[in-house]
């Protein structure tokens, strides 16, 4: 049985803290840190599907859930392909997908490719396996909503059935709502969102996610999980590995090269 790190602090009442990583380095050191699950993106990234394989093989031997981000480009519009990689995702062994969506429509078609069997269909199941197998076998699909269709849905979105996780990202959506095209974490307008969104799905129990967006200090970053968590945000996000080097780096690279003059 493959370690759920994620669920097991999720199920223990506790918060969850993530971190983005592209490669199999930033995923074994995210796991010896004490991460409890790691973003892989499909959506701003070079990954495809044989590399997204390998770091889903990489987390499992860490022993950190992987949530996974498929490709997709919600200010176009409806998107049909997105079921389709969705499936190709569940059949490589993601169990948690991030959908940035453009409607309902797209996560209602998910959720369908969601009760394919396919998952690690090489691995044989006996016939009391089957009827779970086909129905969802615990795969999540989890609506980023960012542009202003999909955030206008929010809340039909998350009263489709089998939804239990949404992300509300906190850079576009802060733009969008707040429309202005300059990012505000700190958004009057988008934390009134998130708030009647997490007012609304109290009783489901849905779990909230959201990233710090772009800050200056690590200081900075601890404040904006703070304020995520007053929020009721469960799995705070904390931007990408390379990103938490360049702002630890940065703060001391200076005076290192001061020093060696």
């Amino acid at each position: 049985m493959v370690r759920d790190s994620l669920k097991e602090k999720l199920d223990s009442g506790g918060s969850a803290v993530g971190v983005i990583a592209f490669d199999p380095y930033s995923i074994e050191v995210a796991a010896y840190m004490g991460f409890d699950w790691v973003f892989i993106d499909l959506m701003f990234t070079s990954l495809d599907l044989g590399a997204t394989e390998t770091l889903l093989r990489c987390c499992e031997a860490a022993g950190v859930t992987p949530v996974v981000r498929v490709q997709s480009n919600p200010w176009l519009g409806y998107d049909h392909r997105i079921a389709v990689d969705v499936t190709r995702l569940i059949s490589i062994g993601a169990q948690y997908i991030v959908v940035s969506n453009s409607c309902k429509k797209e996560i209602e078609e998910c959720r369908e490719a969601a009760r394919n069997w396919h998952k690690k269909y090489w691995v044989h199941t006996d016939s009391s396996d089957w009827a779970a197998k086909a129905s969802d076998w615990g795969v999540q699909i989890i609506p980023q909503p960012e542009c202003k269709q999909g955030l206008g849905e929010l809340h039909e979105t998350l009263a489709i059935p089998g939804i239990n996780m949404t992300f509300i990202g906190t850079t576009d959506p802060s733009m969008a709502l707040g429309k202005t095209s300059v990012p505000n974490f700190y958004s009057e307008a988008l934390w009134t969102f998130i708030d009647s969104a997490v007012a609304a799905t109290r009783q489901n129990n849905t779990i909230f996610i959201a990233n710090t967006s772009w800050f200056k200090t690590m200081d900075d970053m601890v404040e904006r999980v703070q304020h995520m968590h007053k929020h009721g945000v469960r799995m705070p996000l904390l931007q990408t590995a390379y990103y938490l080097m360049q702002i630890g780096a940065g703060k001391y690279l200076k005076d290192i090269k001061a020093a060696l003059r």
